[in-house]
């Protein structure tokens, strides 16, 4: 098999925009860590690399590990339940990320916008969204 031909197939296998995603997630949530540490005055250079223990090993590559079983595997790909239980495998490995990107924002006095629909409750990473309440009543008049 070419060398080329095995580059090619790796770049197709984890190179997806998911994984391209779940990178940048992971290295804006390092930077705002790094702008909470400093403004709390609790910045360690020796705590840098702790990134790679607490997101890239967990989340990233175990994420990866899954997709290859649930969609890439001989038999699998392109079923439903493999592409279900990959997007299902991808928001557990996502979530918490999202969760702390959105607690370093709120921790660095970057509230949310009035009038979003996004509400954080504390360090939990709990987060949910809330529909907005519409007045119909004027839809419901006669023309």
């Amino acid at each position: 098999m070419d060398f080329q031909v095995i580059l090619m197939w790796i770049s197709t296998v984890f190179w997806t925009p998911l994984t391209v995603g779940m990178l940048g997630l992971i290295v804006l949530d390092v930077i705002l860590g790094m702008a909470v540490a400093l403004q709390r005055n609790e910045f360690d250079f020796r705590k840098i690399g702790q990134f790679y223990q607490t997101m890239v090993v967990p989340k990233f590559i175990g994420y990866q590990a899954l997709h290859v079983l649930f969609v890439v595997l001989p038999g699998t790909a392109g079923t439903l339940l493999g592409t279900g239980a990959d997007g299902t495998a991808y928001l557990f490995a996502v979530g918490p990320i999202v969760a702390s990107v959105i607690d370093n924002f709120m921790i660095l006095g970057l509230r949310r916008p009035p009038g979003s629909n996004v509400i954080v409750s504390g360090r939990s990473g709990a987060a949910g969204v809330i529909l907005p309440t519409t007045d119909v009543s004027a839809l419901l008049q006669p023309v």
